[in-house]
């Protein structure tokens, strides 16, 4: 008998973490527009003064997918405890990578901005914002683990409350903290930081308190953050998070060199893919519900034993990602001569940066696809060494190689070269769909899988 698939399940999942992150996109544009007017040194320095910030996001997420994919599995058995052994070994792991980084930011945050500018302005600037902004560090690991779990029991309108109403704050005090109101005088720079802060404070809080509640609801028993973790625990939870966050290191390597190529290319080059970022960022905004959809809904499945359930919601989870992926696609090329009228370009930036939106929309299809794969389908079993593998073959072994023999050795054009680093997208989603139809990535790792129904679905 065939299974069916509620797709309202999906969309319900779906559809609140893809608003946050469109929100979020498009609040952060207004934020960076309200600073850029306060100079070019200003800007130079928050932007630098956010590499620490960006370094750790990553590492954190590394540790919050992790959350994720265990707090899934243990909602989807019934095994509400085991949740709490999971949040609590993630704040662990957290605080291990948290810390460190944010007394070296805060403390010598001088120190920082001079590997990345000699003038005296921009680091000074960036000092008084890298000390406050340092602050947000806590906050933000509370945020991703809260979040995450959260996410992972199928409680996705909180996460999505919480992010609205920060981003909401975050720009009405930046408009009050920056430039002032009324008598007040504004802090320029470091008020931007300060609002920052208390807007990663309100998420963190409104997080925190939807998680006591579930906690309650669950009769979970409580997180207790200095005790010590099982060995298995901890066994399992460094098998799967690990290569996770080696991974979000290899994906913020291969982005940093990109960054450098297309900048060492030229001006104009780099001038024509920055305005294209937003599309981009749109569309890993809108697509982020999916692949959170799969590594929930999967998870879940996985945690019941259910491989072959897992089996169903992974194609039918690929069906609606590429159809969407398509339709956005279609959208984009209608869109796109509208999209850059917006720009005050320059005849020879618009002509580049028309070449490179085509390219982009053609290779969007197999980019989303690798994101629900990787981040969602293949992820919930708990196969992340083998992401991570697959992330070092094609982005360092393919995708970087080509970009230096395209950018730097053939000197060819910014379209053919995004065309070069972006040949590794299509392998990555081939060999992603290979092992996705493959099901050996539906392992169940809530301690059932000797029991007649993991046997079973197993098997399949």
């Amino acid at each position: 008998m065939k299974e069916s698939v509620n797709y309202k399940s999906i969309i319900a999942v779906a559809l609140p973490v893809a608003l946050q992150s469109l929100i979020q996109t498009s609040l952060g544009v207004i934020d960076q527009m309200m600073v850029s007017r306060l100079g070019g040194t200003v800007i130079a320095a928050a932007g630098l003064a956010t590499h620490p910030f960006t370094i750790l996001l990553f590492l954190l997420l590394g540790v919050s997918g992790g959350t994720g994919i265990f707090v899934a599995q243990y909602f989807g058995n019934g095994q509400y405890n085991r949740i709490s052994d999971a949040v609590k070994v993630s704040y662990q792991y957290g605080l291990l990578i948290t810390l460190p980084i944010m007394f070296f930011a805060g403390l010598a945050p001088g120190f920082i901005l001079q590997f990345f500018t000699n003038d005296p302005e921009v680091i000074a600037a960036g000092t008084e914002y890298l000390k406050i902004i340092s602050l947000t560090f806590l906050p933000l690991m509370v945020i991703l683990i809260k979040s995450s779990a959260l996410k992972a029991c199928k409680n996705v309108k909180l996460p999505f409350v919480a992010g609205v109403v920060a981003v909401i704050v975050n720009t009405g005090l930046n408009y009050v903290f920056i430039y002032g109101l009324g008598s007040f005088v504004g802090w320029g720079l470091k008020g931007a930081a300060l609002a920052t802060l208390i807007a990663r404070l309100t998420e963190a809080l409104i997080l925190f308190a939807g998680y006591f509640h579930m906690k309650r609801t669950l009769e979970m028993a409580p997180v207790q953050i200095f005790s010590k973790a099982s060995a298995l625990m901890l066994k399992d939870y460094k098998a799967v998070t690990g290569p996770l966050i080696l991974g979000e290191l290899v994906f913020i390597t291969s982005i940093t060199f990109y960054t450098i190529l297309y900048g060492k290319m030229g001006t104009v080059e780099m001038a024509a893919v920055t305005v294209l970022v937003p599309l981009q960022n749109i569309t890993f905004g809108l697509f982020s519900g999916m692949s959170t959809a799969a590594a929930v809904l999967i998870g879940h499945a996985l945690g019941r034993a259910e491989g072959q359930r897992a089996q169903v919601l992974a194609r039918a989870i690929i069906k609606v990602t590429t159809a969407g992926a398509l339709i956005l696609c279609l959208i984009f090329a209608l869109i796109m001569p509208y999209y850059l009228d917006l720009f005050a370009l320059d005849s020879q930036v618009l002509e580049m940066a028309r070449g490179l939106a085509w390219m982009i929309v053609l290779f969007l299809p197999p980019r989303v696809l690798n994101m629900v794969l990787g981040d969602g389908i293949i992820r919930s079993g708990g196969e992340t060494a083998f992401m991570l593998k697959m992330a070092l073959f094609c982005l360092t072994g393919i995708g970087i190689p080509m970009g230096v023999i395209a950018g730097f050795y053939l000197k060819l054009p910014l379209a053919l070269v995004y065309v070069a680093v972006s040949i590794e997208e299509i392998i990555r989603m081939c060999i992603g769909l290979a092992k996705m139809h493959s099901g050996s990535w539906r392992i169940n790792l809530t301690g059932l899988s000797e029991t007649a129904k993991e046997r079973e679905c197993l098997s399949l």
